[in-house]
């Protein structure tokens, strides 16, 4: 599964940045796999990010960001995407809610944006997108050194 990999790849990085903040935003291609259950999805994802602090004890806060509409996907149809989408963002924000120093973090600019944000394919966000996306991030972190 792609987003494990992408987690994995990651732990030499941390490791050697020691980062005291870490946001999370996977991509949906995970849900697009036809036999992807988002229940386990969002399970495992908060699971290795509970022991990523466990093991790494400069990661003072974890933010776990909401995954993305789609306008087009892959694997399944669009519909299903969002049901995934849907479950395994409610999911991480009734875990994450009991957790002190893990957010769940919505991109309420970006995803409430009265203008267009996602490009063509519809998938990918705009130039506008991934400014809106930017200062969501700088948002959380700001957030997190208060």
């Amino acid at each position: 599964v792609n987003y494990k990999r992408t987690l994995s790849s990651q732990k030499k990085k941390i490791r050697s940045l020691r980062p005291r903040i870490i946001i999370v935003q996977l991509g949906g291609n995970d849900l697009c796999i036809p036999n992807t259950r988002p229940e386990v999805f969002a399970c495992e994802l908060t699971g290795w990010m509970q022991t990523l602090m466990v093991q790494h004890v400069h990661i003072k806060h974890v933010f776990i960001c909401e995954l993305f509409v789609r306008q087009i996907t892959r694997g399944v149809n669009v519909q299903t995407y969002e049901k995934r989408r849907t479950i395994v963002n409610k999911m991480l924000k009734a875990f994450l809610d009991t957790e002190e120093n893990m957010t769940f973090w919505r991109h309420l600019r970006l995803m409430n944006s009265p203008l267009d944000v996602s490009d063509k394919d519809g998938v990918h966000l705009t130039t506008l997108g991934t400014k809106k996306f930017y200062r969501s991030l700088r948002l959380a972190l700001l957030h997190a050194v208060r």
